[in-house]
């Protein structure tokens, strides 16, 4: 700015052609004359009331709109205001174009010439039918008005009484009229009264000042002064308009939003547009750590993590455009540093005016909901898991017993062919048989086992006896019936306490296993003991297992070699690991592809009762 900043005064030129705007807009009627009552103006207010275009009226005498028994008065107004005189308002009465007489009011003010003379006279006239209408209206909207509108003399004395001040006050306007104003001011509040009153004699208006009175039967009421001077013709300041509304619903409304914020779970703050706090609840107390002493005044940034500044400044902005956040869950960092989920709702405060001032903050900790939701999420995966163990089981066992059931179906056909044709039935139709009930009775235990191990009631019973001995009986199982030879290395006095049909049941299952996928060479079984456990080690010599498989085969339904002509429901290894543990035991596998596996079990001498729970509780 060229002029450093000061604005440039209006010249000459500038000021005519404001005042000539204004003469132009102003619904006033304004007409100017020279000395001699020649008409110099006639602004289309003119041209309305009386009905001559502005061409038609100027440059001619005033007496075009003034009767003729009244120039007289054009001449006298003239006179006095030569004088010097002060002309106020008056009632007189002009005539228009078409020759009807209004009423009008008049107020007329000298021009003068720089040095002080007389050239001229302005005149702005009112319709005086138009003042008694906005006088009738004036009245109308005091009458009907809710707010309770009084006026009363500078010394307190009440003047007007409308029917709202009646009904909030309770006394009606002939018990009201003539009395002290001081008559519905408690007596505590009384020096309110004397501050009115000398800003009144100032000519100070007060606006919207909230306080509070009291009605006829002594009740108290909230109330919303706006309280403006009143003035005579000569602008001296002769009493006071009061409005009075009634806030006691917003006051009540206000005491309710404070004791709803008070005792708030969540968290309810406000801040201005730069972020400052402004209010702080007792639950973002609580939530936050910080007081509210602590907090008001403070950027709303030091909840907010580093990582996360950024949100702060979209939210400012979404803010100021008037735009309402909706259950926007994010991370918010309290006192002591540690992170809480929270779902934000933010909406903007506007003033009287509709301006947006700052906004509204309710935060509420979802940490739990959160918590509960990755728990229920995990619940829903564990019981689609089980589902589809559930399918896959049913699906193998299926499979699984219809082979074995097939053959014995045939067999039951053959021996039944035999008996028809009166032939000796072979014997090992007979054994056949017999091996593949067995079979389906290995699957249907196996089937048992998995059930009690997942339902929790998979009990061992202890005894004491000799591990090396049971060893030499599987042995003696397998030689009768396996195409593989098993090599025994076994320590023979390897006593312990254990459940010996499960112990049984975990060794068959890693023979039949170094069997089924040794290539028929030599099985080596070895057994030795520590001063503490035993030690049992089945080796095959077979395709071994590949390393993206070892993770798996001690899982149900899993396989270290899946094939159509692989038996088993693919649950012995599982089985083996559980009874294992159950014994507070390990099994642990060695093997290279193509050359073999070792699986190796270790199983403490003595398992007691209490070591046997205390195993179910953690492995549960």
């Amino acid at each position: 700015m060229g002029n450093g900043g000061q604005e440039k005064p209006l010249s000459s030129g500038d000021i005519g052609s404001l005042a000539a705007a204004i003469v132009e807009s102003s619904q006033e009627t304004i007409v100017c004359t020279n000395a001699l009552g020649i008409i110099t103006l006639w602004n289309p207010a003119a041209e309305k009331m009386f009905g001559y275009p502005a061409y038609e009226a100027l440059g001619q005498s005033i007496r075009l709109i003034v009767p003729r028994d009244l120039h007289r008065e054009e001449d006298d107004l003239l006179g006095r205001l030569s004088r010097g005189e002060t002309v106020e308002s008056f009632e007189t009465v002009r005539w228009d174009m078409s020759g009807r007489r209004l009423e009008v009011l008049i107020s007329a003010s000298p021009l003068r010439n720089a040095a002080g003379s007389l050239v001229g006279v302005s005149r702005i006239m009112r319709e005086i039918g138009a003042v008694k209408r906005d006088g009738a209206l004036l009245h109308a909207i005091v009458a009907s008005s809710e707010d309770a509108i009084v006026s009363k003399t500078l010394d307190g004395i009440i003047t007007s009484w409308n029917p709202g001040a009646e009904h909030m006050f309770g006394y009606t306007a002939e018990e009201a009229i003539g009395q002290s104003i001081r008559i519905i001011i408690p007596p505590e509040l009384q020096a309110e009264e004397d501050y009115i009153l000398g800003q009144i004699r100032h000519g100070r208006r007060i606006q919207h000042f909230e306080t509070v009175r009291q009605a006829k039967d002594g009740h108290r009421i909230d109330i919303s002064l706006s309280i403006s001077p009143t003035k005579d013709r000569a602008g001296v300041v002769n009493g006071a308009a009061k409005i009075a509304r009634d806030i006691t619903g917003r006051t009540r409304a206000q005491s309710l939003l404070s004791a709803i914020v008070a005792s708030s779970d969540d968290a309810i703050i406000s801040k201005s547009l730069d972020g400052t706090i402004t209010s702080w609840n007792s639950a973002a107390e609580r939530m936050f750590g910080y007081s509210a002493s602590q907090a008001i005044g403070q950027s709303i940034r030091m909840i907010v993590p580093p990582e996360l500044q950024s949100e702060e400044d979209h939210v400012l902005d979404q803010l100021r455009r008037g735009e309402k956040v909706d259950h926007y869950e994010t991370v918010r960092a309290a006192k002591d540093g540690h992170r809480i989920n929270v779902s934000l709702t933010i909406s903007p405060i506007r003033d009287a005016a509709g301006r947006i001032v700052g906004a509204s903050k309710i935060a509420r900790d979802i940490t739990d909901q959160i918590k509960l939701a990755g728990e229920r999420e995990a619940a829903m995966d564990k019981l689609s898991e089980t589902l589809a163990g559930r399918d896959e089981f049913i699906a193998i066992a299926a499979h699984e017993l219809r082979n074995p059931l097939n053959v014995l179906n045939l067999l039951w056909r053959l021996m039944n062919r035999s008996v028809a044709d009166a032939t000796a039935i072979d014997p090992t139709l007979l054994d056949r048989a017999r091996r593949q009930l067995a079979y389906v009775s290995s699957l249907v235990d196996r089937l048992l086992d998995m059930t009690r191990i997942r339902s929790g009631t998979f009990d061992l019973y202890l005894e004491k006896f000799n591990l090396s001995e049971l060893i030499g009986e599987i042995a003696d199982r397998f030689s009768i019936d396996s195409q593989s030879r098993i090599v025994l290395e076994v320590d023979p006095h390897i006593d312990g306490t254990w459940d010996r049909i499960r112990i049984d049941q975990v060794i068959t299952n890693l023979v039949t296993n170094a069997i089924k996928f040794g290539r028929k060479k030599p099985i080596t079984v070895r057994a030795s003991r520590t001063s503490d456990d035993a030690i049992v080690m089945v080796q095959d010599q077979g395709i071994g297992i590949a390393a993206e498989n070892l993770e798996r085969i001690f899982e149900r339904f899993e396989r270290a070699e899946v094939r159509s002509d692989s038996e088993g429901l693919g649950m012995g290894l599982w089985i083996t690991k559980q009874i294992v543990r159950a014994h507070g035991g390990m099994v642990v596998v060695d093997t290279e592809l193509g050359k073999g596996s070792t699986f190796t079990v270790r199983l403490p001498l003595e398992t007691t009762p209490e070591a046997v729970e205390w195993v179910r509780t953690k492995t549960k």
